[in-house]
């Protein structure tokens, strides 16, 4: 049976928009056109991503996810989904994708992309897999926003080469006086923000070309476009001026071209499909993005700004384009070659990833046959550099985040912290055992597919709650080794209180098994732990933890290494060294930055009562907070 792999596409689909939806059509079609028939073990399932109000996609069964073509890049919402995927360890790439606002090619520094959404449009390409655009514009502003210049491939617009069969003619303008005419609306957000001025100069233009003996057809390229064709439509009488009133699908629409001599065009695609099919155009230019396709094919000169347009400036450029047909058209084809050899190279980079990310499987799989023929062995020891999985430990806000990103900072250690897929999952059955029947086999499945993703590397995961279930772990995962963070509990409870995730689980105790290890609630305190102030039931939890941690200390042995908060602070280098070589990595890790000022910063948080009370419950000297060894003060 043939594996199946499952893509991604994102954009504006189903809209009755023939643009987005012609570009998720032409990437099916060239995704299985160039297909490499020696990947015949391997099937390919490509879905559309419909955007519907309070729907929820479910991205993990993704095996990539593609921004797609369209105006995509400045919008939080899309950038948001492609963030989740990357956080899912998805990997992620664009094609032909565009960024759209309210400028021109003079003045495309205007974009009004925020401040936020500049730091996430370059958080999440930073973190992308392969990046390719639209345009030039979208490419300068990219680079603005921090984007490294390198990374970004213009591609052109995919539509450029719909409906490309071998049997389209280059040549001379038919004679027919023949102009197709796309309009429709787009709310007012346009330049110049006033659609009735462009409509009335649009009336004149129409007019003096039917003066001039063309025979013009009005059309719509979006559902909502219709309403807009019929008001155009009402101001004339002419025969010679027709409307189709309805949205023809691509390939109806390229047929309908292709009886025209010119096009005059409101909205982006229609231009592409018309260069598409060889025909001239002039694009009333509306917003940033038509100015970024014609950059894109050196055709700046045929896109009128809305905030500029006069009938006299469309009606110039019908007389520039009758005067210099041939070579305009052959500047098409040009531009056609050259993005068409983008396209196919687009394609082929999307092709290396999905392989690389299927040999990084095989050779996970072969990696772990190994080791499951070889673990029953006694004398069973793990390669000193072989990939391993490593677990992060401890109580919550005992320093966990912070290790786990300084392992992240190493260049042989890929990183999880807290995914929710997973991360939910080690909670449930930390607060119940009894789930651990049927969430463990679950996780265990997960943590093989991270690995697998970035295989070779070492994987690490912070999910400190997996020090309750630390022994399955090591047992399922022979090649596994732990590594477990404490801190004095003033400071962890100090952080605890500011931590309204972690406090609710000591107001909703009741709803969980008792005893509960992971609360700290024990059939010796339960009976008065309703009564107990939130200094003690959060140090009983942390008393809970350190128990747990001393009996792995046992259990696990030298697969486990413990590391002191506060001695992580105050002697960073030696604590990190311990760290290197318990790990056996070749590599040191980075130093990191250090907070001193958190080793006594909860005696200004907690009051001298929450000091009592947490010394009571763990016999630790507040006098003694900086003491690197924390395991044996009760």
């Amino acid at each position: 049976m043939n594996k199946v792999k499952n893509i991604l596409y994102l954009g504006w689909l189903g809209e009755g928009n023939v643009g987005d939806d012609v570009l998720f059509e032409i990437f099916k079609q060239k995704f299985y056109e160039n297909l490499k028939r020696e990947d015949s073990n391997v099937e390919y399932n490509i879905d559309g991503y419909f955007s519907i109000p309070n729907y929820h996609y479910t991205l993990e069964p993704y095996d990539l996810v593609v921004l797609g073509g369209g105006s995509l890049f400045h919008l939080p919402y899309w950038l948001r989904l492609c963030k989740k995927a990357i956080e899912l360890n998805i990997p992620v790439v664009s094609w032909g994708t565009g960024i759209d606002g309210y400028f021109t090619e003079k003045d495309f520094r205007k974009s009004t992309m925020s401040s936020d959404t500049k730091e996430l449009l370059l958080e999440v390409t930073s973190k992308m897999d392969y990046i390719s655009v639209r345009g030039p514009i979208t490419k300068k502003l990219m680079i603005d926003c921090g984007v490294d210049e390198s990374k970004i491939r213009v591609i052109g617009d995919p539509a450029l080469i719909y409906g490309q069969d071998g049997n389209l003619k280059v040549g001379n303008k038919k004679g027919s006086k023949k102009v197709l005419v796309n309009w429709g609306t787009s709310n007012n957000n346009i330049l110049g923000g006033d659609e009735k001025v462009v409509r009335e100069q649009m009336e004149i233009t129409l007019q003096i070309l039917l003066n001039w003996g063309y025979n013009v057809t009005l059309y719509p390229i979006w559902k909502d476009d219709i309403s807009s064709i019929r008001r155009l439509l009402s101001k004339f009488t002419s025969d010679n001026l027709t409307a189709i009133q309805e949205v023809y699908d691509a390939k109806r629409l390229t047929k309908l071209i292709d009886n025209y001599d010119l096009t005059i065009n409101f909205k982006l695609h229609a231009n592409i499909l018309s260069v598409a099919r060889h025909k001239p155009f002039i694009s009333l230019a509306y917003r940033g993005k038509c100015f970024d396709f014609t950059e894109s094919i050196n055709s700046s000169n045929f896109a009128i700004s809305t905030a500029e347009v006069n009938a006299g400036k469309i009606l110039k450029r019908v007389e520039q384009i009758e005067e210099n047909y041939k070579n305009i058209v052959n500047s098409f084809v040009k531009m056609q070659e050259k993005y068409a050899s983008e396209i196919q190279q687009s394609f082929e980079k999307i092709y290396q990833l999905l392989s690389d990310n299927q040999n990084r499987m095989n050779e996970y799989q072969r990696f772990i046959e190994r080791i499951n023929a070889r673990k029953n062995n006694k004398k069973f020891i793990i390669d000193r550099y072989s990939p391993k999985k490593i677990f992060v430990l401890g109580s919550g806000r005992s320093g966990t985040h912070w290790l786990g990103y300084i392992l992240e900072t190493h260049p042989d250690i890929y990183v999880s912290v807290e995914k929710p897929i997973i991360f939910d999952k080690v909670t449930q059955m930390a607060l119940n055992s009894d789930y651990q029947q049927i969430l463990f086999p679950k996780v265990v499945d997960l943590y093989h597919n991270e690995h697998a993703k970035v295989f070779p590397k070492h994987y690490a995961d912070k999910s400190h709650p997996n020090i309750w279930i630390a022994e399955k772990l090591a047992k399922a995962f022979p090649e596994a080794l732990f590594i477990g963070i404490q801190r004095n509990p003033f400071g962890t409870i100090a952080s605890m209180f500011k931590h309204q995730g972690v406090l609710n689980w000591h107001k909703k105790w009741k709803d969980f098994p008792i005893p509960n290890p992971f609360l700290g609630i024990t059939k010796k305190n339960v009976h008065k732990y309703e009564q107990l102030s939130l200094a003690k039931k959060c140090a009983f939890r942390w008393d809970a933890h350190r128990e747990k941690m001393n009996e792995l200390k046992s259990t696990l042995g030298d697969r486990l290494h413990v590391v002191s908060y506060e001695a992580l602070i105050t002697d960073t280098q030696k604590e990190l060294n311990l760290i290197q070589n318990f790990l056996k990595l070749e590599k040191p890790l980075p130093l990191p930055k250090v907070n001193k000022h958190s080793l006594d910063k909860w005696r200004e948080q907690l009051t001298q009562r929450d000091i009592l009370d947490i010394k009571e419950v763990t016999g630790y000297d507040p006098e003694n907070s900086v003491l690197t060894n924390i395991t044996n003060n009760k």
